[in-house]
């Protein structure tokens, strides 16, 4: 079971979606935006099939769905209960480049500190790094000093765009901008 985990509008679903390629299998959850507490879809990456959870947005009572208390404690019960099934194998805080603020410390605290008791691997995809240059990976050489401001510390870290070919973005080179996989681990 891998759980991705971030705040509304960060790019999780653009990432469950990447990395579901042509290797997707439907869903069989899907909750009312009022009660939308996680989607499943099973995933088969490099020939492994993972129950890939996404979960939704932290701040999503902001946004007319179920208040913020409301997600985080149905988001808590999700976490509980899949450690007492086959367990919870990796968590996936999925992070806009453009924010990291105090608020991302209060999420990673609840899920991976106090859920997980950081027995859990967890790991940093960092979003929305499209007009990052020369290199998205450079992104991380201050935002990783900047998570550290704030306790949080990840096992390893992606920084990705999930801008499609023919999007807007000129600067991207030719197979720069199609969603790419590296294995994080």
């Amino acid at each position: 079971n891998i759980v991705i985990f971030g705040g509304s509008g960060v790019g999780k679903s653009s990432l469950t979606n990447m990395l579901a390629g042509s290797g997707q299998v439907p869903s069989k959850t899907r909750w009312p935006a009022s009660l939308f507490v996680s989607n499943r879809r099973r995933i088969i990456i490099n020939g492994k099939l993972f129950d890939v959870w996404e979960t939704a947005g932290l701040d999503e009572g902001t946004h007319g769905g179920a208040s913020a208390e409301v997600v985080e404690k149905r988001l808590a019960k999700l976490l509980r209960e899949l450690d007492g099934a086959n367990g919870v194998h990796l968590l996936v805080y999925c992070i806009c480049g453009a924010s990291v603020r105090k608020a991302l410390e209060r999420n990673y605290t609840i899920f991976y500190s106090a859920i997980c008791r950081k027995k859990v691997p967890i790991v940093a995809v960092v979003t929305g790094l499209e007009n990052e240059l020369p290199s998205m990976e450079d992104w991380w050489i201050k935002g990783e000093m900047d998570l550290a401001k704030y306790k949080m510390r990840f096992d390893d870290h992606a920084c990705v765009t999930t801008v499609c070919k023919g999007s807007l973005v000129p600067h991207l080179k030719s197979g720069e901008n199609s969603p790419r996989k590296r294995s994080v681990g």
